[in-house]
C-alpha cells in the first residue's frame, strides 16, 4: 500500500483502526500505530478535507496517537491533515520524514505550534498553515527550507520576516499580521529578496485586530509632541533617500503578479504599494478594511 485518501469519513483515526484490523471486530488485532509503522512505503497520506466550501463537514480525532505511527514512512511525499479538529500540535517524529515534499495543515484550527526541527524537512516545497488561528509564530528553522515554493499563513506574531531569508525559492507567500504597521522597512527588503533575484510572484497580506490601550489626554500629549519630531526626522530622512536614489526603495517586489490584501487598516494607499512600479501586476484582490481610494496613478492589473 502506498496511498490512503480520506473520502467521507468524519474520524479517521477510527477509520485508520478499522483498517488496521481489514475490517475485523476482533479487539486482538494489531493496534494503529504498529500498523502504520509497517507501511515503510508510503507515499500519500491524504487524511483531511479536500471537498469545497460548500461540502465542508467536520473531521476530528479522538487522539493524537496514531501520528506517531508516521516516523518510519520515510518515502512519504505528502501528508494532509486539513480541517482536522483537535490537532494541537504535531510530534517531533514528523521532522524525519525526508521525502516530504507537501505538508497541509490549513484549517487546524486547534493547532498551536510546529515542531522546532521541522527545518529538517529540507525537501519540502509546500507548507500550508492557513487557517490556523492559534499559531503565534513560526519556528526559526523555516528559514532552512530551501527548496520552499509555497508558504501559506506565516504569522509575525512571535516570528520576524527576516526568518524567511534563505528561501530563494519562494514563489507565493500568505502572511497573518496583527501589527497595523506592517510592513516596515525591514519588512520591505526581505520581500524584495524573496525567491530568486527577488521573484516573489503571489503575496497576500491579512491584517488582524490589534489591540489599542487607550492613552490619557496628559499621555496624548506627550504622543503628539514625540510624532511631530518624529515625522521630521522621517521626512527628513526620506528626502534624503529621494535626492540620492531618485525614489524610495522600500516598495513591494516589483515581480508581483498576484496581491492580495485583506482588512488593510489604511485609508489611502501607503508609500510602499507603488502602482507604477508593479508592472507585473495582473490580478489585485481587496477584502475588507479601511482603503477608501487606488490613487491617482493607473494599474497594470488585469483583473481588480
Amino acid at each position: 500500500m502506498e496511498a490512503i485518501f480520506n473520502v467521507s469519513q468524519p474520524f479517521p483515526d477510527s477509520a485508520l483502526e478499522w483498517l488496521a484490523k481489514k475490517g475485523e471486530v476482533d479487539m486482538r488485532t494489531v493496534k494503529v500505530v504498529e500498523w502504520l509503522l509497517k507501511l515503510r512505503n508510503f507515499k500519500v497520506l491524504y487524511l483531511g478535507r479536500w471537498q469545497s466550501a460548500i461540502d465542508e463537514q467536520q473531521i476530528e480525532v479522538e487522539s493524537l496517537e496514531f501520528l506517531k505511527g508516521l516516523k518510519k514512512m520515510k518515502k512519504l511525499r505528502l501528508l494532509s491533515l486539513q480541517g482536522i479538529s483537535w490537532i494541537n500540535e504535531l510530534p517531533n517524529s514528523i521532522t524525519t520524514l525526508n521525502h516530504l515534499r507537501v505538508l497541509d495543515l490549513k484549517s487546524c484550527f486547534n493547532l498551536e505550534k510546529l515542531p522546532q526541527g521541522i527545518g529538517s524537512l529540507k525537501r519540502l516545497t509546500h507548507l500550508d498553515v492557513s487557517g490556523c488561528y492559534m499559531l503565534n509564530g513560526m519556528p526559526k528553522s523555516v528559514s532552512a527550507l530551501t527548496e520552499l515554493r509555497v508558504l501559506k499563513g506565516f504569522v509575525t506574531g512571535n516570528s520576524s520576516l527576516n526568518d524567511l531569508k534563505g528561501l530563494k525559492k519562494l514563489r507565493k507567500l500568505s502572511i497573518n499580521t496583527s501589527n497595523h504597521n506592517f510592513p516596515n522597512e525591514t519588512d520591505l527588503r526581505v520581500l524584495q529578496d524573496l525567491g530568486e533575484h527577488g521573484k516573489l510572484r503571489n503575496l497576500t497580506i491579512a491584517w488582524g485586530a490589534e489591540e489599542v490601550k487607550q492613552p490619557s489626554s496628559s499621555e496624548w500629549n506627550i504622543i503628539r509632541q514625540a510624532s511631530k519630531n518624529i515625522s521630521k526626522q522621517i521626512s527628513k530622512k526620506f528626502t534624503k533617500q529621494r535626492n540620492q536614489f531618485g525614489y524610495l526603495m522600500l516598495e513591494l517586489p516589483k515581480e508581483l503578479e498576484k496581491l492580495e490584501m485583506e482588512c488593510l487598516p489604511k485609508e489611502k494607499l501607503p508609500l510602499w504599494l507603488n502602482p507604477s512600479k508593479l508592472i507585473n501586476l495582473k490580478r489585485l484582490y481587496i477584502r475588507g478594511g479601511k482603503l477608501a481610494d487606488l490613487g491617482n496613478e493607473s494599474w497594470n492589473a488585469e483583473v481588480v
